[in-house]
């Protein structure tokens, strides 16, 4: 159970931590849900996710029988064009907000962010919310740098971080729909 000390004995590293939470979540198309948004797996593929443990692979999926869910795709994701994978080690850190330089974070030593997405992470998910509910290539999609919308300044994301994360999301997204759509 995802509450048990054992679980947390299976997930010691953030490749198996990434694994069990994407099956756990996958898990939903068995149980309701119309439609999965693999907004974290495309945060995997941007920053580069390491190599899942076999051993951490063979845990979890134990967990969910013959068939795991999302059993149809080698995890980690990988991005075609591995120029894409722009925010791995340090990098990742531009993934969650910049609290500032007095800020401490308690998820990272000497840095100033906290867990929340920055504007960059925001526009991912919004290009992978995009991608599967209408079944389309977000390439080409516009994005925020810091026009006015309805008197609110939006935030800035540079052109080529915009285009080289709609090629991410091209990526995990299009090639994969009928994982993410039940019954497609």
């Amino acid at each position: 159970a995802a509450n048990s000390s054992g679980w947390f004995e299976k997930v010691k590293t953030e490749g198996c931590l990434s694994y069990a939470l994407a099956l756990g979540i996958a898990s939903g198309l068995e149980r309701g849900a119309d439609l999965l948004i693999p907004a974290g797996l495309a945060w995997e593929v941007a920053r580069g996710s390491p190599e899942i443990d076999p051993s951490c692979k063979a845990e979890i999926n134990k967990e969910y029988g013959s068939k795991p869910p999302l059993s149809s795709l080698t995890l980690p994701l990988r991005a075609k064009n591995s120029s894409y994978v722009q925010w791995s080690g340090e990098k990742g850190y531009d993934m969650f907000r910049y609290m500032g330089p007095n800020y401490t974070s308690p998820y990272c030593d000497g840095c100033n962010v906290d867990n929340h997405p920055s504007a960059k992470a925001m526009y991912l998910n919004a290009l992978v919310f995009y991608a599967v509910i209408y079944k389309k290539c977000p390439m080409g999609a516009a994005w925020p740098n810091g026009q006015t919308i309805d008197g609110m300044v939006l935030p800035v994301v540079s052109p080529e971080d915009a285009k080289t994360m709609q090629h991410l999301v091209c990526d995990v997204v299009m090639d994969n729909m009928d994982v993410w759509w039940k019954g497609h």
